[in-house]
């Protein structure tokens, strides 16, 4: 497990390990948004980011990939029980890596998870079971909306051990009024008969827009037009 810097703090803080399954800088987005909480608080807490090393080259199939998210939990469950200070652990994802992580994690090392997506709709698979029970076995679960925050409590989480930050982007949705569409159209150059995909957020390989334009070119649509929304540049992971 690579060691990276840390928020310095005196040794008498609580430790809050932060599990990445990424290369540092690989997930730009809420890693960024977590390092600006860890330096707005250094005077409560030592926040040590975990981060899973670089891919070796070649190595891009499912079974090394498994083979490596087992390794990656494995090593962080090591480091986190050898320095368990009273230290407790904050998921801000759902990736497999982080959820095996959880599962093998001691009763006695308390953890936090943060539903940011879909990880709450039902399902039959492994790997919903296992964040199921990830989830359950939270000490504190934060919701980013009203609806997550009630469907927690229907799979059994108890209203102590669940949070609800909502985001500050509205969730409210009305259909648009033909005067306001064909506005719209206008303003981006665009014509009430084209054909529009929209995609809005960063720009990068992770979100794969260039497979979506590959994919609307193969359309062979001359009336089709795909337009992206979002920064280009200044983000880590954009490119």
């Amino acid at each position: 497990m690579r060691k990276t810097a840390e928020i310095p703090a005196s040794a008498a803080k609580p430790i809050v390990y932060v599990p990445c399954p990424v290369p540092e800088g690989g997930f730009a987005g809420w890693e960024r948004q977590l390092r600006q909480i860890a330096g707005r608080n250094p005077h409560r807490a030592t926040f040590r980011f975990l981060y899973q090393p670089e891919r070796p080259a070649g190595r891009t199939g499912r079974l090394s990939m498994l083979v490596m998210a087992v390794d990656y939990a494995w090593r962080c469950r090591k480091r986190i029980v050898a320095e368990n200070y009273g230290a407790t652990v904050l998921f801000p994802s759902f990736f497999l890596q982080n959820v095996l992580l959880a599962v093998a994690l001691p009763h006695s090392v308390p953890y936090s998870v943060r539903i940011s997506g879909n990880e709450l709709t039902k399902g039959n698979s492994l790997t919903y079971l296992l964040r199921l029970a990830m989830i359950r076995r939270a000490r504190h679960v934060i919701a980013l909306n009203a609806e997550q925050h009630a469907r927690l409590g229907e799979i059994g989480v108890p209203s102590a051990r669940r949070h609800l930050i909502p985001v500050s982007v509205s969730q409210e949705y009305r259909p648009p009024m033909q005067s306001e569409r064909i506005a719209a159209r206008s303003a981006l150059g665009v014509s009430p008969e084209d054909w529009v995909i929209g995609c809005v957020g960063l720009i990068c390989e992770r979100k794969q827009q260039r497979t979506l334009i590959a994919a609307v070119a193969a359309l062979r649509r001359p009336e089709a037009i795909v337009i992206l929304c979002g920064p280009e540049s200044g983000g880590i992971e954009a490119d």
